[in-house]
Parts: structure tokens; sequence; C-alpha cells
């Protein structure tokens, strides 16, 4: 019975590995262990980047509080972006990060003592813009989501000299490869985000920009436009030789990238400091007293992060890319250069 054996303490982990059952929603599910605690485990199947791991878990989070079960995040027998067949994971790359969700342990579920549901491995489907969906994230980030000691020392030895305050305006710049993802949101322009950040200094509330990009050229646009006013983000500072630890599917956007387990053969930490600079900053956009941005798990989880809400939040709407990969890697850089009444990008 393949659905008795999803919930089987020591065969269900190895069995969706191998590609023999796959995991289903819990609605779906069917034991007759009903006497046994239950945990959850969530995990992913894609190379995703941390931020959308970190909505997976969220989402996940709020499943379990929904079962009754005891949460634990899986990166030690599941493929993530951080590590591969050929590059094996020594440890769980979430608690390296985190803190753990719960004291439940990896080996704990192979001991007969649970009954274990898996999460689908999927893409946490919140938006930028939804007040309802931020809150839900809020709430189980504030509860549960703590930074390992070794991360917290990381995001504040970068950012205790920043001075982020309610006076600043945090500008989030998404370059790369998310131009050309299909069924993603089309990224901002460095013009677009410069217009409606002076718009936004024009006001006499604001005092100064701090921008977070993984964009080398973008660093340079932005200090033209805003000068000594503007703050750059200490992380990513090897832009022009450090690549983001995940590697773009064959034919959007990654011809001619080393693949996930080349870059870690060949870098070895590059994917812990890379995840950490990601944390550094969503930290420092959560502090600023604005937010200008488009739609990215970047800009999502500063507004999970914030303390506050932003007094100004100003998010650029390009649309969302075509399904079809020859409209993918087109559509962005024609609407870039074509006027607005011609179906160009709004200023």
């Amino acid at each position: 019975n393949k659905n008795a054996l999803r919930t089987h303490p020591i065969f269900s982990r190895s069995m969706i590995r191998a590609g023999l059952i796959a995991p289903v929603p819990p609605s779906q599910l069917e034991s007759d262990a009903t006497g046994l605690p239950l945990a959850y485990v969530i995990w992913r199947r894609d190379e995703a980047g941390l931020l959308s791991v970190l909505g997976t878990v969220l989402r996940g989070l709020e499943v379990a509080r929904w079962l009754g079960a005891t949460p634990i995040v899986d990166m030690t027998n599941f493929f993530t972006a951080y590590g591969t067949d050929s590059v094996p994971q020594q440890s769980n790359f979430w608690n390296q990060l985190f803190e753990p969700l719960s004291a439940l342990r990896i080996e704990d579920l192979d001991r007969n003592a649970f009954r274990i549901l898996f999460s689908d491995g999927n893409h946490a489907e919140k938006s930028v813009v939804d007040p309802e969906r931020i809150f839900d994230f809020q709430r189980d980030y504030r509860a549960h989501i703590r930074f390992s000691e070794e991360t917290r020392r990381w995001i504040e030895n970068r950012t205790e000299t920043l001075a982020l305050q309610d006076d600043v305006i945090g500008v989030h710049y998404r370059g790369g490869d998310m131009r050309t993802a299909p069924r993603h949101p089309l990224p901002p322009t460095a013009q677009q985000l410069i217009r409606r950040t002076k718009a936004l200094l024009d006001s006499g509330e604001y005092n100064s920009v701090f921008l977070a990009t993984n964009v080398a050229r973008g660093r340079k646009v932005f200090q033209k436009a805003f000068g000594g006013r503007l703050k750059l983000s200490p992380a990513h500072n090897e832009l022009g030789s450090r690549r983001l630890p995940f590697s773009v599917p064959k034919g959007i956007a990654g011809v001619g990238r080393r693949s996930a387990a080349q870059r870690l053969e060949e870098d070895g930490t590059i994917g812990l400091a890379t995840a950490r600079d990601v944390l550094v900053d969503v930290v420092a956009l959560s502090r600023c007293g604005a937010l200008v941005c488009g739609a990215s798990n970047v800009s999502l989880m500063a507004k999970v992060f914030a303390d506050d809400p932003f007094r100004e939040l100003s998010i650029v709407d390009n649309g969302q890319n075509g399904t079809s990969r020859l409209i993918a890697y087109t559509q962005w850089y024609v609407k870039r250069v074509l006027p607005s009444r011609l179906g160009g990008f709004d200023a």
C-alpha cells in the first residue's frame, strides 16, 4: 500500500528519493499508525534559492500548525541547491543558517516513533502585495524562525555601520536570470526604480537611499543617480567573480553557467556565504522606512522581516513573463526599449 509506505518511518524517505512514490497532500494520506505522534517533514525538490526555500518552510509551518504536527526541515536527504549527489551534504543546511524548528532530529524519524508526512516540495504561493498572506508569513516567522548564532553575527557585522532607520529608502534591484525566467514577474529596470526613489526623496521625508542588488553594473547606475546619498549593501561584494549558489534550468538563462555541483566543488563554502549575504540584504531592507522594489522573494521577505510596516511601499509591477522560452528570453529586453504607448514598461 503506497499510501501507508508514505508514512512509514523507515521506508518513506528513501522511496521518495528513489522516485518510487511521491509526497501527497495530507488530506490524501491514509495510515493505520494512528497512535503515534505526527512529524511533518518540510523539503524542496528543486534548485530553488534560499528565500524561495524559506517561503516553503513558512508555508510548511502553517500546514504543521493545522495538522498539530511537529515540523522539521530536511535538507540532508533531499536535493537542494546547496548539495547534490556528487557533493554530499554532511549536515542539514537549514540548521547552519537557522535554529531547528523543533527538538525533532532527522535521525529520530527512523525510530518507528512517528507517523511521517511530507510537504509537497513546491514553491509557496505568496504575493508581495497580499496583506493577508504577508500576515500569515510574519506570524510564523516571528514565532518559529531564528537565525543561527553564526548567521546572526554575519548579519550584524555587515549592517551595524549602515545606520538604517525611518528616513532611509530601501531599494531592491533584481537582475540576472529573473529577466528571462518563464512565468516569473518581470523585474523593474534601474531607471524605473530610480524615478520612484527620486520622487520619495523629493517629498522631503527621506534623507538617503540604501541599495541591495546582485547586479554589479546596477551599483554604478545608482551611484551616478544619488551620489553621496547612496548607501550600498555590504553583501555580494565580489559580484564580478561570485555566482549565486543555484543554477537556472537549462535553456532559461543558464547557458554557459557552471552547475550547482560544479560551483560547490570549485568554490567550497560559497553556498553558505552567499545565502547569508542574501539574508543581509533582506534584514537591511526591512530596517528602512520605505521600500522601492519589484515582485521578488527578497522584497517579500523584507516585508515579512520588518518589525513595523513600511511608511511607503512602492512596487513596480511589470507583469508576468511568458510561458514559452522564446517569449521569456526576449520580452523584458524588448519592453525595456519600447515606449509605454507601444507596450513598453511604464515609468
